[in-house]
């Protein structure tokens, strides 16, 4: 794949799309590349449902049994809310003023909730938790358990971020040129470029986002340097 082509000549992409890659300032498959998370979610310290406790933050997997939208009596404030059950109880999620969640997640789905836990009067429940959809229960649990979340606008999300920068890391050549020298990398115990690119999009722990943000970093001051 062709860092300099534009994003559209490899991704299929609505109009809406588009627009919205313009806001963010991307325009080239390069752009994307070096479109680096704003944070990551740890998806390794998750619990099951009957092992949760109010006050807990936490991460529960789960299957989506029901999904509705409502209102607020007093308010008329537009409700999500979910009942996701794992093998060990049930828990309900509620998001506020975000009435597209009961479209985007199904009965069915199988998710990966991330948020505090708090107790009312039908039980254990998350309020606006951060969510993913995964293949599996144990999908976050085979070498992905650090999941990066990009920076969003309206018509491109955090999730086609991921595929989408997945999908170039996948095409990148095995010897990509990298602008510092071999033995000023080695000197200040750097990451080569590719290694860099790849630890801070898919780190396998917050320490590989770390030295890849070192030594793009130094990057930037080396070049400044001379």
């Amino acid at each position: 794949m062709d860092l300099n082509s534009s994003i559209e000549e490899n991704f299929r992409l609505s109009p809406r799309q588009k627009t919205a890659l313009g806001k963010l300032g991307l325009k080239t498959t390069k752009d994307l590349l070096f479109y680096f998370p704003s944070r990551y979610e740890n998806f390794s310290e998750r619990k099951n449902i009957i092992d949760l406790a109010e006050g807990d933050k936490t991460t529960v997997f789960g299957e989506v049994l029901e999904a509705s939208l409502g209102k607020t009596w007093k308010k008329h404030m537009s409700i999500s809310e979910i009942s996701v059950g794992d093998n060990t109880g049930i828990i309900k999620a509620v998001w506020f003023h975000q009435p597209y969640m009961a479209k985007m997640l199904k009965i069915g789905d199988k998710v990966a909730l991330t948020g505090k836990i708090s107790r009312g009067k039908s039980g254990l429940s998350m309020s606006n938790p951060n969510f993913e959809k995964i293949s599996r229960y144990e999908a976050l649990g085979q070498g992905s358990v650090i999941l990066p979340v990009y920076s969003e606008t309206a018509g491109v999300t955090s999730r086609w971020l991921r595929f989408a920068v997945q999908k170039i890391l996948n095409s990148l050549e095995e010897n990509i040129a990298d602008p510092i020298p071999q033995e000023v990398l080695k000197k200040y115990h750097l990451p080569s470029l590719k290694s860099s690119l790849i630890f801070i999009h898919k780190p396998q722990k917050l320490k590989d986002a770390e030295a890849a943000r070192k030594r793009l970093a130094f990057e930037e001051i080396f070049f400044i340097q001379l």
